[in-house]
């Protein structure tokens, strides 16, 4: 076999077989660099080309992890690659870099079976592919516009509101040469591209504000959420109404005085949300991105490429959707990476690569760095300068006032990778063998909560209950139900390491039948902290474990303070390792496969298995064990009933009525300590026809079982009953006594099963045609869609810990029907087509060779569970309603979930409660449910809206020599116009239950933007 040039090798990577005659195992699709390029993408996103593939579906709203979830994965399991090296954030499971388009040279999408080369993750396979340069100079720049007078108006907005962004950049690939010194030709070669992109447009957000007489303390007019009328009652003169239901100036608070006035008054009437912000939102970031390719000898090649974005943003809506307690982030994204290829003998090829990813973000809020809470007479915040500023202050019912309690967030993310691969052909066996190793380092400070948050809820202005009161009531008072901040705060330096040895046989046994068989180890090393600050409470001891002391300052006195050391223990003494969790050592994942052609070789028949391990996010264990005590001190403070000065605005945080989180009452969390990894079982069958010269037709089964997912809830939940509560009361015993804190469990118990039939129709870009449309019906089916709480739609922790098939439901992101499709087509319009075919020069200048492109994508809605917002627990209420209708069938005039509800409210009924007297009594409801019961509204029993979504482009090359060219192209995204609502407020018994309040962002199925460009290639 003679070995080719290097520029020979890169030219054929575009080509696409029409069948794949030769895997069976992988499920996915190939998109080249035409497609790449003809196709309409909103902020030339890669990931919109991955939604384009059947099995993909975007992630449930709100959802953790990366944009999708794919064939049943949890949205925290798609791997991401840069050619070949592994690009995706540990921390929150994002893509760490994301390339130019232009920069790309096909863009793989693999969903299902994919090869044993591949592990970490159980979704699908990512991989994006890097131009490299030929011995001709090829080249573009670019600049695409928008703005907002060529869009349509938002939905919700009352008028059109800004937006202007430009997206500019260059791409030049080619020998690299430098005039007499260096010839690359035939040797050397280049790819450098650069792009930019500035982003400003405004953005709305409704909410609660008081209305202008409740800001001079006048409640005759407000109602509850139910919209029954309150009264208001003086928690100074033994819970008695308030004259008129009107609070006298006189009792205000002079700090409340301060505060209250941030709130503007109502600018909207609508059902619950009597006001709409306005913000402007900045988005901007440079992409750099090189690669070079040397050919080191005839059997010897060198690859380098590297990628750096810079990413400045703003966050309007960080603190509260007022709109006037903002963030700014700077995060920057590189990968680098290195391989070496050695050509042994024609059949045996060696690859040896070296990587590494970075990321660093840096929130802040938009603040003066003065001393907020001072100035305004809030007592006992910080007064650090890297964190002070406008603590929050929650008003239940209304938009919260203050900085998001998490800021200030910094954090540095950095993956080492290693890897090498033999591949050995031999007769008809392409075989590889291969191994990789990756160091994970994650560095973040843990400030979150320092300036402190309180809450009020209207318990005070309730006379004891807080349904009966209103909250800013409370608030004018100055009066908090429970307040907390972090009075020491920790840094954290967590490690992890993984290891994958893998071997992958692509066997032809005849001519018509290949078989893949693979085989891959995984060992995943439980994380650790390099100063070994983590804790873990273990069920089987009743105790936290902690690594060490190191950071803690005097341990034994800070325990015996807040009464822990009887729940303390050392991890040396339990023969723990610093990661206080066990390794897991059977992480062997088979992979099998075949593609058959079936006679007339028109026809394959393709299947695969194989096993999937999961990964998990590091910023939830991060949180979860690193931020606990004895390491970081959260107190949390409760009002006193009987006393109205023992927790004010002006004293939210007063040590009598505090507690340390540490104390047996607080919050911990654990993590199984053998923990087995978490895995999916994927499989699919597939028959694909080529139909004519350039069309295929494919029909296939997707499905897959996932097995030992984690999931966290709380397991110390008090052990409630209707028995136990008639003979003693609310005062109801927790399972690990004397504990009786909140103890956020992980446990590996959760399973799914997930099954798809998909349909495609495609044709490869010939003749400057191609189109693939695709449709698919799945089902999703789990008992939880997180490992660490839950969507928007969904529900966190477990209703019931003793009980978890209560939760087992249809996944947060199952969509049902899905339909997607993408084509491009140069219109028959000028001279020699069929239309002006005798057109002159000008008149075909003008209307000749356009080509038409677009996308489309429609969705069925994602589900949602119905909540009850106003339960006792204590007296036997649950969370989740009991159902005693449908729910689904709402008519109305107008449109639904605007001018009537998305669901029907009276569909659902609140959990029936006991009365705690003398003596105390518990009684079924009108229909026959009994208190202590879980409400028989199940999780995710409701479908949100769905989604229709087309954009479209007209572009035309005009060319100025045989390899010279300008394009023009105008883009229309969401052509139609069609608004696509988020889920709607899932509360059953509030005011705006049912509503749909918020839309798809510009361009992403929002209001119809539209988008020019103008191109130059040579």
């Amino acid at each position: 076999m003679q070995v080719g040039t290097l520029s020979d090798s890169v030219e054929v990577t575009a080509e696409v077989a029409q069948l794949t005659t030769e895997n069976g195992m992988i499920k996915g699709d190939v998109i080249v660099q035409q497609e790449i390029q003809d196709l309409p993408l909103n902020g030339r996103d890669f990931t919109e080309l991955a939604l384009l593939v059947p099995g993909v579906v975007p992630n449930a709203q709100g959802g953790a992890g990366s944009f999708a979830s794919i064939n049943g994965a949890r949205g925290d399991n798609t791997n991401f690659y840069v050619d070949g090296f592994n690009d995706r954030n540990v921390r929150g499971a994002a893509a760490q870099l994301r390339p130019n388009i232009d920069a790309m040279q096909e863009f793989k999408m693999e969903v299902s079976g994919y090869s044993a080369e591949y592990g970490k993750m159980a979704g699908g396979v990512l991989n994006m592919v890097l131009r490299s340069g030929t011995n001709q100079y090829h080249g573009s720049f670019f600049e695409y516009v928008r703005n907002d007078k060529f869009d349509a108006r938002a939905y919700f907005d009352r008028e059109k509101l800004g937006f202007h962004q430009n997206q500019f950049g260059s791409t030049v690939t080619g020998p690299l040469t430098i005039p007499k010194v260096y010839n690359g030709r035939n040797r050397t070669f280049f790819m450098a591209s650069f792009e930019g992109y500035r982003l400003s447009w405004g953005q709305t957000r409704v909410g609660v504000v008081p209305t202008a007489l409740q800001h001079v303390g006048d409640f005759s007019k407000t109602v509850s959420n139910t919209g029954v009328p309150i009264t208001v009652r003086n928690p100074y003169a033994s819970n008695q109404p308030f004259a008129g239901n009107i609070i006298p100036a006189s009792l205000f608070s002079p700090v409340a005085k301060k505060i209250v006035d941030i709130y503007p008054l109502p600018n909207r009437v609508a059902l619950g949300n009597n006001h709409q912000a306005i913000a402007n939102n900045v988005n901007t970031w440079d992409s750099f991105v090189m690669r070079f390719d040397h050919k080191v000898h005839k059997n010897d090649n060198l690859a380098v490429r590297y990628g750096k974005r810079f990413g400045r943003n703003n966050a309007p809506w960080a603190g509260s959707n007022l709109g006037v307690f903002q963030n700014t982030v700077r995060d920057d994204r590189l990968l680098g990476g290195i391989d070496y290829t050695h050509m042994f003998t024609s059949n045996i090829i060696m690859e040896a690569r070296f990587g590494v990813s970075r990321n660093a973000s840096r929130e802040k809020i938009i603040s003066d760095g003065s001393d907020m809470a001072k100035t305004l007479g809030i007592g006992g915040s910080t007064s650090d300068p890297l964190l002070r500023g406008f603590p929050l202050i929650a008003v239940t019912n209304y938009l919260s006032i203050g900085y998001a309690a998490n800021q200030p967030v910094q954090y540095y993310v950095t993956a080492w990778q290693w890897g090498y691969k033999l591949t050995w052909i031999k007769g008809k066996h392409v075989m590889k063998f291969g191994l990789d190793y990756s160091r994970y380092q994650f560095n973040q400070p843990y400030f979150n909560n320092s300036r402190g948050t309180m809450t009020a809820n209207g318990v005070w202005t309730g006379g004891g209950t807080a349904t009966n009161g209103n909250a800013y009531g409370d608030l004018l008072l100055g009066l908090l139900n429970s307040s907390s901040h972090t009075s020491q705060t920790t840094r954290n330096y967590m490690r992890e390491q993984g290891y994958g040895f893998f071997f992958n046989d692509d066997f032809k046994l005849s001519r018509r039948l290949t078989l893949n068989l693979g085989m891959r180890y995984e060992i995943e090393m439980p994380a650790y902290d390099k100063y070994d600050r983590m804790s873990n409470w273990l069920p089987q001891y009743n105790k936290i474990i902690i690594a060490s002391t190191n950071g803690i300052g005097d341990f034994a006195a800070l325990v015996e303070k807040t009464g822990s050391a009887k729940y303390m223990a050392m991890a040396k003494d339990y023969g723990l390792p610093r990661s206080l969790v066990h390794p897991y050592y059977k992480g062997v994942a088979p992979r099998v496969g075949f593609a058959y052609r079936l006679r007339g070789d028109r026809t394959v028949l393709r299947g695969g298995y194989g096993i999937f391990y999961a990964g998990q996010l590091l910023n939830d264990v991060r949180n979860g064990l690193d931020n606990t005590f004895p390491f970081i001190l959260a107190d949390s403070f409760s009002r006193l009933a009987a006393d109205t000065t023992a927790l004010t605005l002006a004293n939210p945080f007063n040590p009598a009525r505090g507690t340390t989180a540490g104390g047996g009452t607080g919050t911990t969390t654990g993590f199984k300590v053998d923990a087995p990894m978490g895995y999916l079982q994927s499989y699919n069958l597939t028959i694909e026809r080529s139909v004519g010269s350039s069309n295929v037709i494919e029909i296939g089964y997707v499905g897959s079982k996932g097995t030992h997912l984690g999931r966290q809830y709380n397991i110390n939940l008090p052990l409630r009953s209707l028995e136990y509560f008639l003979a003693f009361g609310t005062g109801f015993p927790n399972p690990y006594l004397p504990f009786t804190g909140t103890i956020n469990y992980w446990d590996f118990g959760s399973n799914s099963i997930y099954s798809t039939g998909q349909i495609t129709l495609r044709r490869r870009a010939r003749g400057g045609i191609f189109y693939r449309l695709n449709y698919s019906y799945s089902k999703s089916i789990d008992t939880n869609s997180q490992f660490t709480g839950a969507s928007d739609g969904g529900f966190a922790q477990a209703l019931d810990p003793r009980n978890l098939s209560l939760e087992r439901a249809r996944s947060d992101w199952d969509r049902g029907h899905v339909m997607t499709t993408s084509f491009s087509y140069p219109l028959p319009v000028g001279a020699g087509k069929r239309v002006f075919s005798n057109a002159g020069r000008i008149v075909n200048g003008v209307v000749g060779g356009w080509t038409l492109s677009g996308t489309a994508v429609a969705y069925s809605g994602q589900p949602f569970t119905i909540l009850d917002s106003t339960i006792n627990a204590n007296l036997g209420e649950s969370s989740r309603p009991n159902r005693i209708a449908a729910g689904n069938n709402t008519s109305g005039q107008g449109r639904k979930g605007i001018d009537y509800p998305w669901y029907n409210p009276a569909a659902f009924v609140h959990t029936p409660g006991c009365v705690n007297a003398t003596p105390r009594v518990c009684t079924k409801d009108q229909y026959g449910f009994i208190p202590f019961a879980p409400g028989n509204s199940g999780r995710n029993i409701l479908d949100g809206p769905g989604l229709f979504n087309t954009n479209l482009t007209m572009m035309k090359n005009f060319w100025m020599a045989e390899r010279k060219r300008v394009q023009i192209r105008w883009e229309t995204f969401n052509i139609w116009n069609h608004p696509n609502f988020q889920l709607p407020n899932r509360n059953y018994n509030e005011t705006a239950a049912g509503v749909l309040s918020s839309a798809a962002a510009s361009g992403n199925g929002g209001p119809r933007v539209m988008q020019f460009a103008l191109r130059y290639e040579f």
